[in-house]
């Protein structure tokens, strides 16, 4: 009988044991602690984010200058031609009689002109073939600096003479509008600030990331002033 009650004792103290669980305030201190650290990693997330477009976009860079050279290998150092007339990063103009995409993209660049000719950085989403009609053949999301006949802020550039190799050659698109003061760069999807820098080629080959500080306008046109890296 002893040992019965003593189960029956047991059993009735399982069952009776009080469930505990959280309180409404142990909950919200939990979910405090979350959004601290999210708040914490989103910051970190979005530096990482913006670094791998940078490095993508350099990777493009690198790809249109390494077509350049082969391209003036090919044509007793010519760059590809371009009137002066235009905007750096009009690639294609009927009425001029030139047309870089078939002349230099197509048979020098080996990969597709869209997305390789295209920054992907935030300005794509309103500077690319899909948005903008003008993006489709005449114009590209990178700008071409060799203009013979442009008319330069700056004085301009001798891309033959003995310092050739350091100057700029391809760069993301970067631009203001006369109309509205809005830029278009990098990081600037037609807004009133300034892009925070921009990716830049040089004739020798390198490529690499430089701050807005470091830019000043180089070529007028009556809808856009286009900026290059002071060289």
């Amino acid at each position: 009988m002893i040992r019965v009650y003593m189960l029956q004792t047991t059993t009735m103290n399982h069952h009776n044991r009080p469930l505990h669980g959280f309180t409404l305030i142990e909950l919200l201190v939990v979910v405090s602690i979350i959004a601290i650290l999210i708040a914490m990693l989103l910051p970190a997330l979005g530096a990482a984010r913006d670094q791998t477009i940078r490095i993508t976009c350099l990777s493009r860079l690198h790809a249109i200058t390494l077509a350049t050279v082969t391209y003036q290998l090919d044509n007793r150092q010519e760059m590809p031609h371009r009137p002066g007339s235009g905007q750096l990063n009009r690639v294609q103009d009927g009425g001029a009689g030139y047309d870089i995409n078939k002349t230099f993209i197509e048979p020098y660049l080996d990969a597709p002109r869209d997305p390789t000719m295209f920054c992907p950085g935030p300005v794509y989403q309103v500077r690319n073939p899909s948005v903008h009609s003008a993006y489709v053949v005449e114009s590209i999301g990178y700008q071409f600096y060799f203009r013979p006949a442009a008319t330069w802020v700056v004085p301009k550039p001798d891309y033959r003479g003995p310092k050739a190799g350091q100057l700029p050659l391809w760069a993301c698109i970067s631009f203001q509008k006369p109309s509205d003061g809005k830029y278009f760069g990098h990081d600037a999807a037609e807004r009133v600030e300034e892009p925070s820098g921009l990716n830049n080629s040089r004739l020798d080959g390198s490529a690499a990331w430089h701050d807005w500080a470091g830019t000043q306008i180089a070529v007028t046109h009556p809808t856009a002033r286009f900026f290059w890296v002071v060289p």
